[in-house]
């Protein structure tokens, strides 16, 4: 009878030791921004392509991109081989919000209340032999989005 009782305490102490280990690994592994990304927000990654002929300025483009019954506009007032400047984003109800300048980044710009974040992630210039003076770009974004109305 009381090898049975010290054996239900000794079960119930590594019970507890577990839950208190998971929940301390969980509170500091949410402590890394890649983590917190991974399971607060879902995430889809375009390549916009853009051809720019030669003594084009300023060089700029829109795109209208649709995904998991969002839609968002994109227009950029110029585009060069390190940055975009006067940039548009435009949501599925008309509300539009203006950034000045993006970079390539690991920073997400927070949109439309932090409903959405956006990044470009690089800037790809290809350039072509001479005799056709085309450049053509590729620019990486990033659009995140919170799984849930509550993340943080």
């Amino acid at each position: 009878m009381i090898v049975d009782a010290i054996g239900l305490a000794d079960i119930g102490t590594k019970i507890i030791v577990s839950a208190a280990s998971t929940v301390a690994l969980l509170i500091l592994s949410l402590l890394f921004r890649s983590i917190r990304g991974f399971v607060f927000y879902t995430r889809a990654e375009y390549d916009l392509v853009a051809e720019r002929r030669a003594h084009e300025t300023p060089f700029c483009r829109s795109w209208s991109i649709n995904w998991e019954e969002n839609r968002l506009d994109l227009a950029i007032g110029d585009i060069s081989n390190n940055s975009l400047n006067g940039v548009r984003f435009e949501n599925a109800t008309g509300r539009r919000q203006d950034v000045a300048n993006m970079h390539p980044s690991n920073s997400f710009v927070e949109l439309f209340d932090g409903a959405l974040g956006a990044k470009i992630n690089s800037i790809v210039r290809q350039n072509r032999p001479s005799g056709e003076d085309v450049a053509i770009y590729t620019l990486r974004l990033v659009i995140r989005r919170k799984r849930w109305a509550w993340a943080i």
